[in-house]
């Protein structure tokens, strides 16, 4: 679990190790355009698939929902399909076929479509005649021809049970006979050929990626559901311990491939970060992302013989003792400056809201992180306009103040110059 400062970032560097099998020292030492290029195209390739939680995501979103179809033309009724959410796709990619059985399936799925308006296709056999269309879920409908019944029946015929019938040669399950004559099909008409099976090297196969940034701002209970178990290592694919579950709406088997690999990204500032899931918790390894002073880019910056390292070490230290380490900034924010100017919209878009964010416009507590300089007094006591004119009323002697809004470079360097304190000077 990537958390806090510059998250977006090292996520970049987690996802490339993953995919590319490289470790991030070695990434490190490559030039940052080129690794975000190669994390583009392994985007545009579905290799990793990015998303944001929030609090409108459900599982029909990230596993599987009936969704709202438009209709092929006007004026046409609007159907409902089952529809693969987002992180049951990048399962059904990285799934590990040591044959080419899925892939006939899949291709002879999408022959006979219903949802797409396909006919179905009539298989004879010596022993039966009978329609083979595809609708949904992981079975095909068949309806024979030489029925006695005035309706045309419909009948489901399992796509697992094809699948063991021809891995093993061994009929299970109902409808038996259906199963065989569309495995024979496949076999004549298809190109399903049992010689065409190919030796996986389990090394070489792809890893696939799902980012989910911001993962603590949605229901992660809900969103995940079932999926909570099959997260766990132990119960992939492939693994001594793997389950399966029957999915809720295409009752389709389901299990998590082993080379699919999620990372989530949080701001630990969020106390919402507490409200994750215990069992959530327990099946990711949580990475602090902590501000790095020590990045040679940030040491190598000098504003008007100010170190920004040092400056946002200052502030750091400050912020930690009035509120937690939890709240401090990140370096981020001071890596592209490069003038005064720079540092000042750093500071009056950026620095300055976040803590009055943290501090609920307590000016003073602010004052104390970043100095008086940014600051102004606005009214005394002599100043107030009172309707009460009893002197003899007591009244409180307080300073209001104001945050400076605008303000000249001359000035403003000589407000981080208090902020800093002596040790401005990088030397």
């Amino acid at each position: 679990m990537v958390a806090r400062h510059r998250k977006t970032y090292h996520t970049i560097n987690y996802a490339l190790s993953i995919i590319e099998k490289k470790s991030l020292n070695d990434l490190l030492k490559e030039d940052r355009a080129e690794l975000k290029i190669r994390y583009d195209k392994y985007i545009n390739e579905d290799r990793i698939v990015f998303t944001t939680f929030h609090q409108s995501m459900s599982y029909e979103d990230f596993i599987e929902g009936i969704k709202p179809i438009e209709p092929l033309e006007e004026g046409g009724n609007i159907s409902y399909k089952v529809v693969d959410g987002i992180f049951k796709q990048i399962c059904k990619k990285a799934v590990v076929r040591n044959n080419d059985v899925f892939k006939v399936l899949d291709k002879f799925k999408s022959e006979i479509y219903e949802d797409e308006g396909k006919d179905p296709i009539t298989i004879k056999s010596p022993t039966t005649t009978f329609d083979v269309i595809y609708k949904y879920g992981n079975v095909f409908h068949v309806s024979p021809l030489n029925t006695s019944k005035k309706e045309k029946p419909w009948y489901s015929v399992s796509i697992d049970n094809i699948i063991s019938y021809y891995n093993t040669g061994i009929l299970t399950g109902t409808n038996q006979t259906y199963t065989r004559e569309i495995t024979d099909y496949l076999i004549k008409n298809k190109n399903l050929n049992k010689s065409d099976i190919a030796i996986v090297d389990i090394s070489n196969v792809p890893n696939y990626v799902i980012i989910i940034d911001e993962i603590n701002r949605g229901n992660v209970s809900a969103i995940f559901g079932e999926l909570i178990t099959l997260i766990e290592e132990s119960k992939r694919q492939g693994k001594a311990e793997t389950l399966e579950i029957l999915l809720p709406y295409s009752k389709e088997k389901f299990s998590v491939p082993k080379n699919v690999y999620i990372i989530g990204t949080m701001n630990t500032a969020d106390r919402s970060v507490e409200a994750l899931d215990t069992a959530l918790r327990r099946r990711f390894q949580f990475i602090e992302m902590p501000p790095n002073y020590e990045l040679e880019k940030l040491q190598n910056i000098l504003i008007e013989n100010i170190s920004l390292s040092s400056l946002l070490k200052t502030i750091n230290e400050r912020i930690e003792y009035l509120l937690n380490r939890d709240h401090t900034i990140g370096h981020s924010y001071f890596l592209d400056i490069s003038s005064v100017g720079d540092l000042k919209i750093s500071f009056f878009k950026n620095i300055i809201p976040l803590l009055q964010e943290y501090f609920y416009g307590d000016y003073a507590k602010m004052s104390l992180v970043i100095g008086q300089g940014f600051f102004e007094k606005k009214k005394s006591l002599k100043d107030i306009t009172w309707s009460i004119t009893d002197n003899n009323i007591e009244k409180p002697e307080r300073e209001v103040w104001n945050l400076k809004t605008t303000m000249a470079d001359d000035e403003f360097i000589d407000a981080i110059k208090l902020l800093i304190g002596k040790n401005y000077d990088k030397k």
